[in-house]
């Protein structure tokens, strides 16, 4: 029986859907980030559940090492934001595609599905759109990073391998200007203090830089705008977000953007397309290989001009404006309604015509809508597709689905229920968008049996 605190050597057997590695003992399987399949590691065990028959482990010592295993290109070995740090990026590619081939064949119980190589990033660095940065002050040391796995303790970083090299300098102001002028950090235990985190978004040729801060009223704005031109020229939207509540929440409904310097919004480009970016917009991380994503999505959809197409979880109509101009009509459902109104802004910007969004959950807009589909485009939350969308859609009988997942889990899931009821599950095309982490997109062809 396994005992924790003990250390024991292991041969990594397989990863899990997190990307970390799957060891067994006995009737026990233990799971430890940080390893390779094949390689023999030496692991602390810190947690055991018995009755599960699952330990956790910690790295200890790597005996026997993979091919695939490189020297991490980042030094702050703690912080949780890349978990594939220590993997050679052709082999990351492949991994993942283990993955995806696990899961949906273990939860979607389907075989013989082909599961495609995947797609990766020509330069897998810098990728990254969007940072939200965590403060705190602890020492009178004013500390800006990210989370170290499972805590708030924060890993402080001089540079980020996955977001643009003007991050560091970006945050390193704000720094600089908390210090200086004595602003307050929010403090998680007291509940004291302003400053919660620091957003910063990179559109086509501009940044936005976010304060999140639990008051409207903080001491020398003009000062921090000036400091932040001085340090990157493109630099033109100083947003204040307002959020009151006692936590660590970034943003939420109720937050109030409070615009302190230039625009509320920037632009960000997917293809030929623009779109207005405002600090609290869903908005894809990755634009290079969103529009791999996009296209990928369009090929699966063959599409010959005199479709109307449904798309279901459409947020700010990215999917729905990419795809318009191959089309009859595009029909997007979205529930959130900032997402809706930043979409229906996004369709003037781009002079569209042909797409038309309905505010509502796509289980209870669906069966409303009275045309004849032809094609339906989903990309849902993490969460996966609501059961009763899933019914209305096989119902509704279009000729093809193309269902777009940002977690092979529950992709797997509605994919069993996809298959069970008329449909044939035909291609998964996996694309990277998450260079250097276990997060991966799917973009899967589904057509009537």
């Amino acid at each position: 029986m396994l005992k924790e605190n003990e250390v024991y050597n292991f041969r990594v057997e397989d990863y899990n859907y997190d990307g970390g590695g799957v060891c067994k003992y006995d009737k026990s399987v233990i799971f430890v980030d940080d390893v390779l399949k094949g390689e023999f590691v030496n692991i602390k065990i810190t947690n055991v559940n018995n009755k599960k028959n699952i330990a956790f482990g910690e790295l200890i010592k790597v005996i026997e090492p993979s091919e695939m295993r490189v020297e991490k290109l980042c030094p702050h070995t703690t912080c949780n934001g890349c978990q594939l740090m220590h993997v050679k990026y052709a082999d990351q590619l492949l991994i993942k595609k283990s993955i995806v081939e696990g899961v949906i064949k273990h939860i979607g119980k389907l075989d013989n599905i082909e599961v495609n190589n995947t797609i990766g990033m020509e330069n897998p660095l810098n990728y990254r759109n969007k940072a939200s940065v965590p403060f705190a002050k602890k020492d009178k040391v004013v500390e800006a990073g990210f989370y170290e796995k499972n805590t708030h303790n924060i890993v402080n970083f001089d540079k980020c391998m996955i977001h643009p090299n003007a991050l560091t300098e970006i945050i390193q102001t704000v720094k600089n200007w908390i210090l200086k002028y004595e602003i307050p950090v929010f403090d998680e235990k007291t509940l004291q203090g302003k400053i919660k985190h620091v957003i910063v978004r990179f559109g086509d040729d501009e940044i936005m830089v976010g304060i999140i801060s639990k008051s409207k009223k903080i001491s020398d704005p003009k000062k921090l705008i000036q400091m932040l031109r001085e340090c990157n020229k493109k630099i033109t939207s100083v947003v204040l977000s307002v959020n009151a509540l006692d936590n660590n929440v970034i943003i939420d409904d109720k937050s109030e953007n409070i615009v302190l310097y230039g625009k509320e919004t920037i632009v960000s480009s997917i293809g030929e397309y623009k779109f207005n970016v405002s600090v609290d917009s869903f908005f894809q991380v990755n634009k290079t290989q969103t529009e791999v994503l996009y296209k990928t999505a369009l090929g699966f959809l063959g599409l010959k001009g005199n479709e109307t197409v449904i798309d279901a979880y459409c947020g700010v109509a990215s999917i729905s404006l990419f795809i318009s101009k191959h089309c009859k009509k595009v029909i997007g459902i979205e529930s959130n309604k900032k997402a809706v109104n930043d979409g229906r802004k996004n369709i003037t910007l781009n002079k569209v015509t042909n797409v038309e969004l309905i505010e509502g959950a796509c289980e209870d807009e669906f069966d409303k809508i009275k045309e004849k589909i032809d094609a339906i485009i989903i990309d849902p939350p993490r969460k996966g597709c609501d059961k009763r969308f899933l019914h209305s859609m096989i119902k509704a009988s279009p000729d093809k689905i193309v269902y777009i997942s940002c977690n092979p889990s529950t992709l797997a899931r509605d994919l069993n229920y996809i298959n069970e009821n008329g449909y044939k599950v035909k291609t998964i095309q996996p694309v990277d968008m998450f260079p250097y982490t276990y997060h991966i997109e799917n973009v899967v062809l589904i057509e009537k049996k």
